[in-house]
């Protein structure tokens, strides 16, 4: 009888939850469907009225009992359980626009194996078809919705790199606005209806132990021939589906959400450079250790100059490639410089944007040439203390380390690695109080009036040397659209390139105006500074040329000299408002440019420093695409027959002990000695 009781009381508690759980759910539906209605008004769009018949569907699943007998139920939920990675993968992809028949059927096969092995180990672990395919539903929706969030937030998707600091997204995670756009919500309510379908089936119990165990070894061994065949062998790459580093979210957009996330790990597998040794490290760097000990303990103590580093957007000079005709010069004030002014041509590892990798570039001396392609060593792998200049000057009684970027903190992951690189402050948009924009982003000449603003509050309280590097904003692309903002002063005038729908010369137009811009702007600064009585230096150099494809490929076609690598040359200057040499420099390359600054302003210099400015005499200029020999010949990186391959070898040694191998790191070679 009591247990007659208890099985009563039991029933009724059960049919009490479900009834609870049922009114749960529909409010929930309910309550997403009127965020939905009301989201940029109540007005009604293809969305919207899309996601009626499925909120009244989801609300009619709800509350009519399940009509199935037991082997239907049985049939159903397997197919329900089966069909779960295909849904998964159908309605992450809806976060980023991209329908699925639009991918290469390799790329859907891909995803699907993922979602499918994700499932599998979740069986596995909880060994309930209805709880996996429950769980891999959610983990889905929060992964998709999270990474578009990130994506909006910092410029660029969730990747494998991201895993591996997840102490730093925490660190930053208050930045982050988690918002719903109208697809968002349709997706959700998408997954809820799912959801809703599978938990109206009835469960099953699962795999007993032996076979528990026999499906893990199955899943273990997927799991392992699935890495193999993507980590471990080129057979992706050669179907044309790899992961573009630079840009993440369009490989989220081209090759799937899933298989991005996958594959971008494979940058991540970090070896050893083939004959790589420390003693071989040693043996090159052992002269310039003991150079550096001399030189220091002869060095005097010296007044160090301010220092002014500016990297600025897609700074080009379009004529480096051939000559055109134009209404007025863009860049006249740099080409009026030459005294106490060392400039010329600096080539770069990047075209048409990956800003960041030029700037890693010059801070710390390292060269794109020895990293994986389509990586952005900022981004990616600056997860501990890394050798810069910016340790050096701070070595050296800079009053602080101060970095500027008039845009997203967030944008290559700079909020997190620069700190690591040495800086104290970093400025973004976000303390930038009503600027003047050009087009949508701040202005150069806003860029520039803040630099002489913080200068000036640093000597408000200290006379120790001001130094800020600067990465400006104004002239990135795209050039496509007008601005009343921007009136085009820029003209071209040559007849064979005015053709618009052939070369783009409106584009080009506009992004030549930007650049007239960009020279009244660095005018305005220099002429501050020359009225400053401290010794000052400024460096600007261009990230990379604009993507102007059609009007630079006629121009090539002009050029009668050598174009080899004419896309990935910038123009560069140092300019100092005290006696300095004046040079022309036909040929750098922005890995050494720093060191070369250090040494105009008489700087104490890294042995690292020290190095490169005599590999700089065999190797003028290297990049991710090669590099040139003092004999004027370009040579691909992996070219044995070059005379200074020995020395390439010797270079990839060295940077990869001094950002890579830290635990054998030499330390004294790329840090200033104490004093």
């Amino acid at each position: 009888m009591k247990s007659k009781f208890k099985n009563l009381i039991s029933s009724i508690n059960k049919e009490k939850l479900y009834l609870i759980s049922k009114i749960l759910m529909t409010t929930i539906v309910v309550i997403v469907y009127f965020l939905l209605l009301f989201n940029h008004g109540l007005s009604f769009n293809e969305r919207k009225i899309s996601a009626t018949p499925l909120v009244l569907c989801i609300i009619i699943l709800l509350w009519i009992k399940n009509p199935l007998n037991e082997m239907w139920n049985k049939w159903i939920a397997r197919l329900g359980f089966l069909i779960t990675p295909f849904v998964c993968y159908l309605l992450i992809e809806f976060f980023y626009g991209k329908f699925i028949l639009y991918m290469k059927p390799i790329c859907i096969l891909f995803n699907l194996i993922i979602y499918a092995l994700i499932l599998f180990l979740l069986y596995v672990i909880c060994n309930r078809t209805k709880i996996a395919a429950l769980m891999l539903c959610w983990i889905t929706f929060i992964f998709g919705f999270v990474s578009y969030n990130v994506y909006e937030f910092r410029g660029f998707s969730i990747v494998a790199f991201d895993f591996t600091s997840i102490n730093t997204a925490a660190s930053v995670s208050g930045e982050y606005q988690f918002t719903f756009r109208q697809m968002d919500y349709c997706i959700l309510l998408a997954f809820i209806g799912f959801s809703v379908f599978l938990c109206k089936l009835h469960s099953y119990k699962g795999l007993v132990l032996k076979k528990r165990v026999i499906a893990l070894v199955l899943c273990m061994i997927s799991i392992g021939s699935f890495v193999k065949i993507t980590y471990f062998t080129d057979y992706l790459e050669k179907k044309g589906v790899h992961v573009r580093m630079f840009c993440p979210t369009n490989s989220y957009r081209l090759i799937g959400s899933a298989l991005t996330v996958v594959l971008s790990g494979k940058v991540l597998i970090i070896k050893d450079p083939a004959g790589y040794a420390l003693n071989k490290v040693e043996t090159v760097t052992a002269p310039y250790l003991q150079e550096q000990k001399q030189t220091f303990s002869k060095n005097t103590t010296t007044t160090e100059p301010n220092l002014i580093v500016i990297m600025n957007e897609a700074y080009s000079d379009l004529k480096s490639i051939a000559d055109f005709k134009v209404n007025q010069d863009y860049m006249p004030f740099y080409r009026s410089l030459s005294e106490n002014t060392i400039k010329g041509r600096a080539y770069v590892s990047v075209y048409g944007g990956n800003t960041a990798n030029s700037e890693f570039e010059f801070m710390t001396g390292n060269t794109l040439a020895f990293f994986p392609q389509r990586v952005a060593p900022l981004q990616m792998y600056v997860n501990d203390i890394s050798p810069s200049i910016n340790y050096d000057l701070k070595q050296q009684g800079f009053s602080k380390t101060l970095a500027m970027h008039p845009y997203h903190p967030g944008g290559w992951n700079r909020n997190a690695a620069y700190p690591l690189l040495g800086f104290d402050q970093f400025i973004s948009e976000n303390d930038f109080e009503n600027p003047e924009l050009v087009r949508k982003y701040i202005s150069d000449q806003e860029d520039f009036n803040r630099i002489i603003e913080e200068y000036e509050n640093s000597k408000k309280t200290s006379d120790d040397p001001y130094y800020m590097f600067n990465v400006t904003m104004q002239n990135h692309g795209k050039y496509t659209y007008n601005y009343n903002n921007l009136p085009l002063d820029i003209k071209i005038t040559d007849k064979e390139l005015s053709d618009n729908s052939k070369y783009g010369t409106t584009e080009v137009e506009r992004y030549l105006t930007l650049i007239k811009k960009t020279d009244d702007a660095f005018k305005n600064l220099v002429n501050y500074f020359k009225q400053v009585d401290e010794p000052t230096v400024i460096v600007m150099f261009g990230d990379h040329q604009p993507a102007l494809k059609k009007f630079q490929d006629a121009l090539i076609k002009r050029n009668k000299n050598d174009s080899t690598q004419i896309t990935y040359q910038v123009p560069f200057i140092v300019w100092a408002n005290y006696d300095i040499e004046e040079e022309q420099v036909e040929k750098t390359s922005l890995n050494y440019l720093s060191a070369k600054v250090f040494d105009v302003m008489n700087l104490k210099k890294t042995a690292y420093q020290n190095y490169l400015l005599d590999l700089s005499k065999d190797i003028p200029a290297i990049t991710a695409n090669g590099y040139w020999g003092a004999d004027g010949k370009f040579y691909h990186l992996n070219d044995k027959s070059s005379p200074y391959y020995k020395k390439i070898l010797e270079y990839k040694y060295v940077q990869y002990n001094g950002f890579f191998d830290r635990k054998n790191r030499v330390e004294d070679f790329f840090f200033l000695p104490d004093d």
